[in-house]
């Protein structure tokens, strides 16, 4: 009697192990891994938050060979770039974004015009220093347009 009840207990165990290993099996099908490449707004935003920039980048690049068209993720490669410095991507990300949902432009709108500013400051730093007058008073003129000095502070630079 006890060996049939060892034999019982044995092909119970031996189907619940394969039951769970069926149902483990299921969860890595549908778990994280399963979606891999498709572009979740929430890990997309987790990152953002967490100002860890380079992950957003790695991610949002690699979602994009699979979602191209996906203006959310747009969205995030150029609110990525953008808080990373790199401004040509993040312009050219929002143009892509607004062009797949024009619904977007109000958003980006504050973007793409600190990004223009940001563009015409360091054009016209650009042309300041290929200048001929590369001289104290133009050094001097070039830090009071970008407001980093006073005025009388200029003209006593201007007396020297």
């Amino acid at each position: 009697m006890l060996s049939i009840s060892v034999v019982f207990l044995f092909l119970g165990l031996a189907v619940l192990a394969f039951f769970q290993f069926r149902l483990f099996k299921l969860i890595r099908k549908v778990g994280p891994d399963a979606n891999k490449h498709s572009f979740s707004i929430e890990h997309a935003s987790n990152l953002y938050k967490c100002g860890d920039f380079p992950e957003l980048k790695d991610y949002c690049a690699e979602c994009q060979v699979f979602s191209p068209n996906d203006d959310h993720l747009h969205w995030y490669i150029a609110i990525g770039n953008y808080a990373a410095g790199d401004l040509l991507l993040s312009k050219q990300a929002f143009l892509k974004a607004i062009s797949i949902n024009p619904n977007l432009k109000r958003e980006a709108q504050a973007y793409l015009e600190e990004i223009t500013l940001q563009e015409v400051a360091t054009k016209n730093i650009i042309i300041n220093n290929s200048s001929p007058l590369f001289g104290s008073a133009s050094l001097a003129l070039r830090w009071c347009y970008l407001g980093s000095i006073n005025l009388s502070l200029f003209s006593a630079l201007a007396k020297a």
